[in-house]
């Protein structure tokens, strides 16, 4: 069946009480039987039922969204398999896809809101209609807003339901009633020191997946594919296919390990120190692309004395109206940072710069400031490689060749995934990975 031959599912409360007792009484699921009295009635779909093909996407929060094939038979779902992509490297499905129907119909979800009855943590509930339940939470939100101010009333978004309807809706009613927006309940150290070396603190900024297989060298690290995401491993396998050398950096030994040519074990949450002290040792070779990092990184913008970039404004240059900000409906403003053009021989806004310079400058036209390039050489300095294996365990000679691996032995793709975000300031484990691969050309 083609793409634009299916239609979304419409999925009804009423289907999904049905499908539960309908799998229950089948034996489809061991262990779950109807909990409801108004799925007594129901039965399973026969044998010789119509099979129905509708679009779905996987929901189990690898961020695969494997496109899905859903069967359905007497409105009830029965089965799922990958879909067809327009690009057949695509057409992945695994055991979490698999097992989709087995969360939707299970006896153990709940199937109509409950009120609690007793003292918080006892585990006394009744069922109460919809209809009482939205009007019990609209009273809530409503008299709290009423007495405390609208911010009192706070929204969680978290993992549980990542989809982006349910983001949206929340969007939507704070942005009618107010509230406080409680950031999503994710690994989000990754993306935070993403935003601080690429400017973008959100994902999906790396190459596609089916980029994988160019990469002469694939670094894994902080990350599990083979079990979390298997969807991106059969690229990775394609890579190796393909000749690419494949290192894992993991505190533990396990299925990806194994396939790595080259596994460097790593203590917990030491994941900075080991890339501080390859830059270090990348640095003091002069192995770092300053082509890449004069172009592509912000090493040549300069920082006031105040944490603040340095901006056309500092030096007199009054801030243009650019574009309508479609958030605040007014026009944002253009106040450009500066670097130093060689080319021209002084100050100009960045993105107007020929050949931005690395050169150490402590004032420009007596403004002081610090060159972001020093700030980060200066960071990498406490960290020689002595003193990283200390830390990290892993030896001197590896944390080199470590270095003259993303130097040299290019295009290396970095897979970073959320095992270093387990910690405490966990983007301090991202920062100096993502800077190694930025000083590298590799980003």
């Amino acid at each position: 069946m083609s793409n634009s031959e299916r239609k979304p599912y419409p999925f009804s409360r009423r289907s999904f009480i049905k499908g539960a007792a309908a799998v229950a009484a089948s034996g489809a699921l061991a262990g779950c039987s109807p909990q409801a009295a108004d799925t007594e009635d129901a039965q399973p779909p026969a044998a010789d039922s119509e099979t129905q093909h509708f679009a779905g996407v996987c929901r189990c929060g690898c961020a695969g969204h494997c496109f899905l094939d859903v069967h359905v038979r007497d409105g009830q779902v029965v089965r799922t398999t990958a879909g067809e992509m327009c690009d057949p490297r695509y057409n992945r499905i695994c055991s979490k896809g698999l097992s989709h129907v087995g969360r939707v119909y299970s006896a153990k979800r709940l199937q109509y809101p409950m009120k609690r009855t007793g003292e918080r943590g006892e585990g006394k509930f009744e069922r109460i209609s919809w209809d009482e339940a939205v009007e019990t939470v609209a009273g809530k939100l409503s008299g709290y807003a009423e007495e405390f101010g609208p911010a009192s009333n706070a929204f969680l978004i978290g993992s549980g339901n990542f989809g982006s309807v349910a983001l949206k809706s929340v969007d939507r009613l704070k942005a009618v009633m107010g509230g406080t927006l409680i950031n999503f309940s994710i690994d989000l150290a990754a993306s935070f020191a993403n935003g601080h070396v690429m400017g973008y603190g959100g994902f999906g900024t790396q190459n596609e997946l089916a980029d994988f297989p160019n990469a002469k060298t694939f670094v894994c690290w902080g990350a599990d594919p083979t079990i979390s995401t298997p969807q991106t491993m059969h690229f990775i396998l394609d890579a190796i296919e393909n000749g690419a050398k494949y290192i894992v950096i993991d505190p533990l030994f396990n299925a990806n390990a194994g396939k790595a040519d080259w596994f460097v074990p790593v203590n917990p949450s030491t994941d900075g120190a080991l890339a501080f002290g390859a830059l270090n040792h990348l640095l003091d070779q002069g192995w770092q692309d300053e082509g890449f990092i004069r172009e592509r990184t912000e090493a040549p913008f300069f920082v006031k004395e105040d944490g603040t970039f340095l901006r056309m404004s500092d030096l007199g240059v009054e801030p243009q109206e650019g574009d309508v900000d479609p958030a605040t409906g007014k026009p944002s403003v253009v106040d450009p940072y500066v670097v130093w053009d060689e080319e021209a021989g002084g100050p100009v806004a960045a993105p107007e710069a020929k050949r931005p310079s690395l050169e150490s400058r402590s004032e420009i036209e007596g403004v002081a400031v610090t060159l972001v390039y020093d700030m980060v050489k200066d960071a990498v300095a406490e960290y020689p490689v002595s003193r990283a294996s200390e830390l990290s365990g892993v030896p001197e000679d590896d944390i080199r060749e470590l270095a003259r691996t993303f130097a040299q032995d290019g295009p290396v793709t970095t897979l970073v995934m959320f095992g270093p975000d387990h910690y405490l300031n966990g983007h301090y484990n991202y920062w100096p990975i993502y800077t190694l691969a930025a000083f590298t050309g590799n980003l």
